[in-house]
């Protein structure tokens, strides 16, 4: 039993009522309106719990499949900035790996140019000295080319120490680029979380706004529908007005001549004649309004223009508007189950 409450939904329950209204009708054609005259709340009131129920069971279904889709959708996307995370992670690991390697290289090349340096200033103290020592001899032209080279060469030194610690610097400017780069996305995933709360949101008063609007265009079908068959009677009646108007014959008085014992003689007045072609005029005008509000609130097949695609991501510009009562809480709005039954109610 649970599971055919489960499986109902709002159209069975109508037509649940429709057939019910019916069998109603010829009961009370057959034994009167008195024989169900304490049935029918009873009946009411339970086809209006069943219909709550089934629509509670609707809202509950989609609500689901709306959460199962964003499930799916939230766990995708988890696992793609996991998976990106962790490939930040690894470039940013080997770019450190890196940077320590050249750092260590940078360390220790600049520790043996330190050493040398050290090494050459001794021997060229020594040289000096020696040379120093030797005043009486003249300094020979191989000792002042040597003593040039180690001059050449301690500046080449100092030029490469100079530039590998400009590398170095350059390296750590890398590394804090990169943590900005992951800090910027980092945010940039929040406010696309924030647009796609917002997004599903509106999608979701969407929906329960086509509910209603299909509900309405269900009334206003079925008032059609009774204006149609109303339509038919009055036209009817014209025209068995119009034959019976065509059967009077004037005398010479501009009076009718109407035969008493005659049964197919006229039973209206004119007076009567004009207010029924004035109702049937109004008839046609109310029909002529149903039938341009049917042709408004009739679902149209949207155009390729309209047609959004569901990857792009559209823009969220300020605040959303608050939804009324009616879309947030649509179980408080009247039953339609009741009219079904107007034909008892207003009896």
């Amino acid at each position: 039993m649970n599971s055919v409450v489960e499986k109902i939904c709002v159209e069975d329950v109508y037509d649940l009522a429709s057939d019910i209204g019916k069998e109603f009708e010829k009961i009370i054609d057959i034994y009167g309106i008195e024989v169900i005259t304490s049935l029918m709340p009873k009946v009411i009131c339970a086809l209006e719990r069943l219909e709550f129920c089934a629509s509670r069971n609707d809202s509950v279904d989609l609500e689901i499949s709306d959460l199962n889709s964003l499930i799916v959708q939230l766990q995708y996307e988890k696992i793609e900035k996991q998976e990106y995370k962790s490939k930040l992670e690894k470039e940013l690991e080997q770019i450190e790996d890196i940077w320590r390697e050249e750092t260590n290289k940078l360390s220790e090349l600049v520790t043996e140019l330190k050493e040398e340096n050290l090494r050459l200033c001794s021997s060229l103290k020594e040289k000096e000295n020696s040379l120093s020592e030797k005043s009486s001899s003249c300094v020979s032209e191989q000792e002042l080319k040597i003593a040039q080279k180690l001059k050449e060469i301690v500046d080449r030194q100092r030029e490469q120490i100079e530039q590998k610690d400009q590398e170095l610097h350059q390296k750590c400017n890398d590394v804090e680029v990169l943590q900005l780069q992951l800090q910027k996305l980092v945010q940039f995933n929040k406010d696309l979380r924030r647009k796609q709360k917002h997004q599903q949101c509106q999608m979701k008063a969407i929906v329960e706004e086509k509910v209603e609007l299909q509900v309405q265009l269900e009334e206003y079908q079925s008032e059609l529908q009774q204006l149609r068959s109303q339509l038919g009677v009055a036209v009817k009646e014209n025209l068995e007005l119009a034959q019976a108007e065509s059967e009077l014959v004037p005398d010479s008085k501009r009076k009718f001549v109407i035969d008493l014992d005659d049964p197919e003689r006229p039973q209206f007045t004119v007076d009567e004649l004009k207010r029924i072609m004035f109702e049937r005029n109004d008839l046609k005008a109310k029909i002529s309004e149903l039938q341009d509000e049917l042709t408004l609130y009739k679902p149209q097949p949207p155009s390729k223009s309209d047609v959004v695609d569901p990857v792009e991501e559209l823009p969220v510009q300020g605040p959303i508007n608050k939804e009324p009562e009616e879309k947030l809480y649509p179980s408080t709005k009247p039953s339609g189950i009741r009219r079904f039954f107007q034909f008892v109610l207003r009896s």
